[in-house]
Parts: C-alpha cells; sequence; structure tokens
C-alpha cells in the first residue's frame, strides 16, 4: 500500500537519521525533498504547502537544533501533521432509520458495484443485516453484476427495480421493514463524468430519503482525478464520507492525501484487493504509520482476530511451550498466513520490520513450495518429525511436491530450529545446553 511513497519517505528520514547533528540548512532541505516527494505522488500543491508550514513551524518551536535527536522530533512532526491532513469529522458509520440507508455515489468505472458488496460483506461480519439495492437503470449489466456481488458477500437483494430510482427505493424499505433487514446499500446511477442529469437524479433521492450514509467511491489510481470528481459531488450532495478503492498498488497517494482536505469529509473505508473481504475501516494514524514505515501493528491484530479464534491461539501457545509444534500445526499456521494478505504486506504491518526487510516478490512462492513440502509428506511424517531423518524420504518428498532435496532439508531444518528456540524457554528460562 502506498510502497513508493513509502520508500520515499524513508529514504529522506534515513538520511537525516545518518547526520548525527542537524543545521538549519539540513532542515530546509529535508523540508525541500518531503515537499517534492509529496508533488511527486499528485498531493495537490496547495495542500502540501500548507503541510510543510506546518511541519516547519512544528519542528521549529522545538528547538531541534539543541535535541540529542533532531531527526525524531522531525519525523514526529510529519507524523502529527499529516495525521491531521487525513482527519475529518467522525469516521465512525451512522446508521439511523428503519432501514438504515447507505448511499454509494461516484463516477462509473471505480468499482462502485464491488465496493457495495464489500460493505455488506463488511457490514454482515458486524451483525447487520443488508440488502443490496440496485438503482442504476442506465447500465443494462449493473442489475445483474450487483445481483451476483450480493450472492457472494451473504446479502440480500431486491429484485424488483422499476425505471425509476425512487419507486425502486420506496419498495426496498418496505421489504427491509417487513422481512427484518435494518440497512439498505443503495447502488446509484455513475457516469463518465459529472453531469447535471446524474446530479439531479441524485439530489432527488437524498431529498426524498434522507440517507444516513452518502458515501463517494473514489479509484485511487487516479490521483487527482479522484479528488477533482469527490469535490464534484460533495458541492451537489450531503456527502458523509469517503472510500478509497484500489488501495492495494503501488500508487503515488496523492488522492488520500488530498481528498479529506479538499472535501471535508473523512474517508472511512479502504478497498485493498479484488476480493469481497478486501476492505478495511480507515484509521489515519494507521495508514500514516504505513507510509512512515513505522509498521501497523494494532490492524495486523485485528486481522489476525478475525481469523483466529482465541481457543487456536491458546492451543497453538501450549504446543510451542510444550515443544510439540509438529508440520501439522505448521501446515495449519502457513493456510491461516496466506489468508491475511500477502507476506510482503504483513512483514511491513510489524513496527521495526516494515521499513528494514526487502521483500523480493518471491515470498508467496516460497511460501507455496513449503506448503508443497509438507503437503507431500504422510500424516506419521507430520505428526512424528522424527521420521524425516531418512533420506528415501526426504527424496520422495522431493518429488512429490516438485522441489530439491536441499529445500527439502531446509524447511526440516528449519522446524528443528524453531523447537530448540522454543525448548530454551522451558523450565524456566533460557538454557544455553538446549541450543545445541
Amino acid at each position: 500500500m502506498l510502497d513508493g511513497l513509502t520508500s520515499k519517505i524513508n529514504k529522506i528520514f534515513q538520511n537525516i537519521k545518518n547526520k548525527g547533528r542537524i543545521t538549519d540548512d539540513d532542515i530546509k532541505q529535508t523540508m525541500r525533498e518531503i515537499r517534492l516527494v509529496l508533488l511527486e505522488s499528485d498531493v495537490n500543491y496547495l495542500i502540501v504547502k500548507d503541510f510543510i508550514k506546518a511541519v516547519e513551524d512544528d519542528v521549529r518551536g522545538q528547538d531541534v537544533l539543541k535535541s540529542l535527536k533532531p531527526e525524531h522530533i522531525i519525523i514526529k512532526a510529519v507524523n502529527d501533521k499529516m495525521v491531521e491532513m487525513l482527519t475529518a469529522k467522525e469516521i465512525g458509520m451512522s446508521f439511523k432509520g428503519n432501514p438504515s440507508l447507505v448511499m454509494l455515489v461516484g463516477l462509473q468505472g471505480t468499482g462502485k458495484t464491488t465496493t457495495a458488496g464489500k460493505v455488506a460483506n463488511l457490514l454482515n461480519r458486524q451483525s447487520r443485516r443488508t440488502m443490496l439495492v440496485p438503482c442504476d437503470v442506465k447500465r443494462p449489466a449493473a442489475f445483474e453484476q450487483l445481483k451476483q456481488v450480493a450472492e457472494k458477500s451473504n446479502s440480500a437483494f431486491f429484485e424488483k427495480m422499476s425505471d425509476d430510482p425512487i419507486e425502486t427505493i420506496s419498495n426496498a424499505i418496505k421489504s427491509a421493514q417487513e422481512n427484518n433487514y435494518d440497512t439498505l446499500i443503495l447502488d446509484t446511477a455513475g457516469r463518465l463524468h459529472i453531469d447535471n442529469e446524474l446530479m439531479e437524479e441524485l439530489s432527488s433521492i437524498e431529498k426524498k430519503f434522507k440517507p444516513a450514509e452518502i458515501l463517494y467511491v473514489g479509484d485511487s489510481l487516479t490521483g487527482q482525478d479522484a479528488v477533482n470528481s469527490a469535490k464534484g459531488f460533495s458541492e451537489r450532495l450531503s456527502l458523509t464520507g469517503i472510500i478509497l478503492t484500489k488501495m492495494d498498488g503501488d500508487q503515488k497517494g496523492g488522492a488520500a492525501l488530498s481528498i479529506v482536505k479538499i472535501t471535508g469529509q473523512p474517508i472511512k473505508y479502504i478497498c485493498t484487493g479484488e476480493h469481497l473481504d478486501k476492505i478495511e475501516e480507515f484509521h489515519p494514524e494507521r495508514l500514516v504509520s504505513r507510509i512512515l514505515g513505522m509498521g501497523d501493528i494494532v490492524s495486523l491484530v485485528e486481522r489476525t482476530e478475525e481469523l483466529v479464534s482465541k481457543e487456536q491461539a491458546l492451543n497453538l501457545e501450549k504446543k510451542l511451550m510444550e515443544g510439540r509444534f509438529d508440520f501439522e500445526d505448521y501446515l495449519e499456521q502457513i493456510k491461516q498466513v496466506k489468508k491475511m494478505g500477502p507476506l510482503s504486506e504483513i512483514l511491513k504491518m510489524i513496527p521495526g520490520v516494515g521499513g528494514k526487510i526487502k521483500t523480493t516478490g518471491m515470498e508467496e512462492e516460497n511460501l507455496k513450495k513449503v506448503e508443497a513440502i509438507i503437503s507431500s509428506m504422510t500424516r506419521k511424517e507430520r505428526k512424528n518429525p522424527l521420521l524425516l531423518n531418512n533420506r528415501s524420504r526426504v527424496r520422495r518428498i522431493a518429488i512429490g511436491s516438485g522441489t530439491s532435496v536441499a529445500m527439502v532439508k531446509y524447511v526440516i531444518s528449519q522446524h528443528k530450529n524453531m523447537k530448540k528456540m522454543m525448548n530454551m524457554f522451558k523450565g524456566g528460562g533460557f538454557n544455553p545446553k538446549n541450543f545445541r
């Protein structure tokens, strides 16, 4: 997520960390480099100007030149002002009315229909009962696409669509009340550009039904185009928030860092992939922490808790401390890690690790090979790794997994080292004899 921006910012910070003492010229040079990076990242130039001035005022107000760790003051100032840049109003969702209406608006091609399914999927996990409502009568495939999205997200779908969106929504509200659905997600029409007909249609829906949330869906890859169209929608509708799609790429980041200040509305969700579970609630401080290479342990813990129950975690902990961690457990952990997302993304969320480990792009491939190796073992071998001290078994596993004997031996060795590491902590603490 925003890897290009992260690497450039980290390089600037590394330069000032290597200096030891910092002069006034160093501060000016650092601010100049940050300004250029933000402008290159397609952040609005007026926002960049205000941001740099705010950081400089903050840094100079703390007498950074006399500080023993001047780089910490600069990094903290950049962090604080960037969080301010991304913060506006209350980020949480508002659910008012029976049912609550969540109206999605935006231009055609931003992924609005898929996003409707992602929002529904997320709200379902939060114990809301959602129904998707098709309101786009212009695009022929919109109805069928939303119906498929509803099925995949385990949400209800309102099928009695008419040529008038107002009538469709009125009937959907009655159906929701009769069938005890508490949230309607309205997938409204989009255009290739903002036009008067579109805005009149959306305005009439807003006036008639007064949705609890009106969320603009913007494609973060389009940078300032997304910001400008968001501004256009905010001038005609009472937007309550933003959803940014395609945040998993290495895009410049200008949309994310500009859109809040330009519209005055908070980013409520970010979408980080094609699948319906690739959506997360937006927290400014967490995104800034990732951008500045400081990780995002809170999001990592939340993602883990969604996939691993407390009972599973305690059971694994017990096995590790008792030295009973076998290849069956190893295989289960690999499957859990794969569900959490790309390994390179997970590493970047760990504080102190993300900015230092250089990923090669081969991490996922290597993980697949390890999974293939363990899957090629018999159940007895997975349960009793001592059986693998046998050349013919190792050769059979290498052939079965499509890897090499050397790699199979490496995986077995890694497992042994892991068990030795756990043995160090058994019986009350570190014992060097256990690590021989």
